[in-house]
């Protein structure tokens, strides 16, 4: 599995009221692993397409 660490460039997004904080990203499978936070308080860890990603981290993620 082609697994690569994004936490360093500290990569988010807002959606539904939660923030995603995008931790790796597994470009064969087209997911990126998240860590999902309501008002600073940690919920879960999810993954969820690319696709679902705004257009701003798409370009950063696959230029």
């Amino acid at each position: 599995m082609n697994k690569i660490d994004i936490s360093s460039k500290k990569l988010e997004m807002e959606r539904n009221g939660y923030i995603y904080k995008l931790t790796f990203y597994i470009k064969t499978k087209m997911l990126v692993e998240t860590f999902v936070y309501k008002e600073s308080e940690f919920i879960k860890k999810e993954q969820i397409p690319f696709a679902q990603l705004t257009k701003k981290l798409k370009k950063v993620l696959n230029p």
